[in-house]
């Protein structure tokens, strides 16, 4: 992903992102969870691959928080820490989305996330 960076190519990037995350959830035992995962994922494609062209710098970051995820893995860190990171970075996108958006579709992502 990082070199992907270099010559930003959204669609490429969009793609190892989804590889990314899917290497951390695919494993998931819980097929309920699993199939929430994927159902998920799915309704966010359109969000996620607007966002990496729409506001190009959150590539960077997100290639950032994904490795402070990794590191808080292979560190052992506490399950609560390691899920308020990733809470974090899922948000992050929404949020670097919505600060580029037009103040209607701002407003409309606030009421979204009040629910």
């Amino acid at each position: 992903m990082r070199e992907c960076l270099e010559h930003f190519d959204p669609v490429r990037f969009t793609r190892l992102n989804q590889d990314f995350h899917s290497v951390l959830f695919e494993h998931c035992p819980n097929p309920h969870i699993l199939d929430l995962v994927h159902r998920g994922w799915n309704r966010l494609a359109a969000l996620r691959s607007s966002t990496f062209r729409f506001v190009p710098g959150r590539a960077h970051d997100s290639v950032d928080e994904h490795e402070a995820l990794l590191k808080l893995i292979e560190t052992g860190a506490d399950a609560d820490s390691i899920e308020k990171a990733a809470r974090l970075h899922r948000s992050a996108t929404l949020d670097a989305y919505l600060a580029q958006a037009s103040p209607s579709e701002r407003n409309a992502g606030s009421l979204n996330a009040q629910y």
